[in-house]
């Protein structure tokens, strides 16, 4: 019924644009037109921002100055910005926040993730990787440790995203941590229908580095 109501509708208008037509000035046809047709919907840009510095550990880097760049350049561009930095930056605080941020995004929207920290390979666990190896981000837990029970490997990191935004919803994900050529699994089966790009700071048997400013990859 909403199909058919919305043809008739167009049926409706077709005929006014001819009856107009055929009476008015093409000017005046155009401007008609313009003030009848429908508000371009404004895409908006929804993103989150993952930075650790790691200063608990014996690995420290200084990726929240990366955040802080991205923060501000995301601002100046008038995207929405939720951020989890250092101790906040749990896989469960991730999981929730890729959830309520998901939730935001409509049609032709963007979902921005950023991530800067310490990547790294994990044994494969499903088979789908040539090199036998999973690639995962290296979150910490609340007392700002790290191991491989705190990081969040590429498979389930593409669950995460999938269950939580639209397929209609642009995904674009950039990784400056090292083992990221794949961390978002693309390939994947999980990501059909989506329009997704993953830009990482290398490729999966690389490292990326920090300068002591922040990551390569963000200055660049």
């Amino acid at each position: 019924a909403a199909a058919r109501g919305r043809q008739r509708s167009l049926l409706c208008d077709d005929a006014v644009d001819a009856a107009t037509s055929s009476s008015l000035p093409n000017s005046k046809v155009d401007s008609a037109a313009a003030a009848a047709a429908p508000a371009a919907k404004t895409s908006r840009v929804h993103m989150i921002i993952c930075a650790l510095d790691y200063k608990k550990t014996s690995c420290p880097l200084t990726c929240t100055v990366d955040g802080d760049n991205m923060l501000e350049l995301a601002r100046l561009c008038n995207a929405s910005v939720e951020k989890l930095y250092n101790e906040e930056a749990t896989v469960a605080n991730v999981g929730k926040l890729i959830k309520q941020v998901g939730a935001r995004c409509g049609p032709e929207d963007y979902f921005v993730f950023y991530y800067a920290g310490h990547g790294a390979n994990l044994p494969d666990q499903d088979g789908d990787e040539d090199d036998a190896q999973d690639e995962a981000f290296c979150f910490v837990d609340a007392d700002g440790q790290t191991s491989p029970s705190c990081w969040l490997r590429d498979d389930d990191f593409a669950k995460m995203v999938t269950s939580s935004v639209h397929a209609s919803t642009k995904v674009i994900i950039l990784a400056d941590c090292c083992h990221s050529g794949t961390v978002a699994d693309l390939h994947k089966p999980i990501w059909d229908g989506y329009q997704a790009i993953s830009i990482a700071g290398c490729k999966d048997k690389q490292t990326s580095g920090d300068t002591g400013k922040g990551g390569i990859f963000t200055h660049s």
